[in-house]
């Protein structure tokens, strides 16, 4: 049976593909699942907590996890207004402790304070992320 050359060159084409493919999804691992509990009653500090879960989204290997049930890692960040009354949202003290979950055992791993500001948030958001990475990594 006589095969042409275009026809030779798609069955290798097709064969090529689906060897990428085998081997990708050989390699491939679930994402790492993260949990971000926010507790804060101030601007910053929910833009900030927004901004730390953008960042992990956008993080190759991480997923967030709705409910931190099936999570490996935690971010607990706790935030509070440090100026007076009159002048709310300008800066804020931030809390985030970094967690992770062995055998059914929340560990902590490190502990941070920020001070926050509206210029830094997405600076301190993106240093969060890069540490939790840093730790899982380890």
């Amino acid at each position: 049976m006589f095969i042409s050359t275009r026809g030779r060159l798609l069955m290798l084409l097709v064969a090529v593909c689906l060897w990428a493919s085998i081997a990708k999804s050989a390699d491939s691992t679930p994402p790492t699942k993260v949990y971000v509990e926010c507790t804060s009653n101030d601007a910053i500090g929910g833009s900030l907590c927004y901004s730390i879960r953008q960042k992990i989204r956008s993080l190759d290997g991480y997923e967030l996890s709705a409910d931190g049930g099936e999570a490996k890692y935690f971010i607990h960040l706790v935030s509070l207004d440090v100026l007076p009354t009159g002048q709310k949202d300008i800066s804020s003290a931030v809390a985030v402790a970094y967690c992770e979950m062995s055998s059914g055992l929340e560990l902590y791993k490190t502990i941070e304070v920020h001070l926050v500001g509206v210029n830094v948030i997405k600076r301190v958001a993106g240093q969060v992320a890069n540490k939790l990475d840093s730790i899982a990594r380890r």
